[in-house]
């Protein structure tokens, strides 16, 4: 598979879905598309039966779409991050705030993480006496993705990590689906956001992006970086995944390791 392929089917994505994957490492969609072909009976071919495939049936560049930005996630994953971020973070961000409290989740899939986000606050918040105002955004650029994280539903696997008590309290099981209860759902607003576009104007508390930046160049995961610093109230909170570490020169002077087990930093002034 030629350059010029890739470029080919970058763009037919682009136009089908809105989304340029130029931002993304060559080898991981080469890899993904490859795979795709292999599942349909055409390894070894010349991508332009890939193509012709296309043509006859659009649809398949909605199953390659999915393949190339499915984040793998689920509710309260890494059971000990959450643990950290609730005691060290959540905790001591409620009890002193004056203002009103912004949590970002920047590619948020599904909807697990900011719902997982909502559960942590708003067991914290009942607690509370004094109980600060908390918004939670969570933001895609895939608006299929967000359509599911709004609809709230979800198979049992993605809630392995939920206690029977949370489960009991904040989700209603139906036939075929677990559903994310009212009071939780109305925590989160989601929205259409690149997080490579200029951050929001208002300063964010905390950010959490764990595990999408992997697919990134380098390039683009230091963009990601100059957006959350200057998204982030000085002081802020960024948590990232496992995998991602923050590289190059660039991240020099923005931030400082708070917990480096759960990638946890801390926004530097600047």
């Amino acid at each position: 598979m030629t350059e010029e392929d890739l470029d080919r089917l970058l763009e037919k994505l682009k136009e089908r879905r809105g989304l340029d994957f130029h931002d993304y490492r060559r080898s991981f969609i080469r890899r993904h598309v490859e795979n795709r072909m292999f599942s349909l009976g055409l390894q070894g071919e010349d991508c332009r039966k890939y193509e012709d495939l296309i043509a006859k049936s659009p649809v398949e560049l909605d199953i390659l779409f999915d393949k190339l930005t499915i984040n793998v996630t689920e509710f309260f994953r890494d059971p000990d991050v959450w643990e950290y971020l609730a005691d060290h973070i959540f905790n001591p961000l409620l009890s002193k705030a004056r203002e009103p409290v912004f949590i970002w989740s920047a590619g948020c899939a599904a909807g697990e993480e900011p719902y997982t986000i909502a559960i942590i606050i708003h067991e914290m918040l009942r607690l509370m006496n004094d109980k600060p105002a908390v918004r939670i955004v969570a933001s895609d650029v895939d608006p299929i993705s967000l359509a599911r994280a709004k609809a709230g539903r979800y198979g049992e696997s993605s809630l392995k990590n939920v206690s029977e008590r949370r489960l009991k309290i904040f989700f209603s099981r139906h036939e075929g689906y677990v559903q994310v209860g009212p009071e939780i759902a109305s925590m989160v607003q989601f929205v259409e956001h690149s997080y490579l576009s200029p951050p929001p104007g208002r300063k964010i508390d905390v950010i959490t992006c764990r595990n999408s930046m992997i697919y990134l160049t380098k390039g683009a995961r230091e963009k990601a970086l100059h957006n959350f610093h200057k998204a982030l109230a000085p002081g802020g909170t960024l948590v990232l995944g496992a995998s991602e570490v923050l590289i190059g020169d660039s991240h020099q002077g923005m931030f400082e390791t708070m917990h480096s087990q759960s990638s946890v930093f801390k926004k530097l002034a600047g």
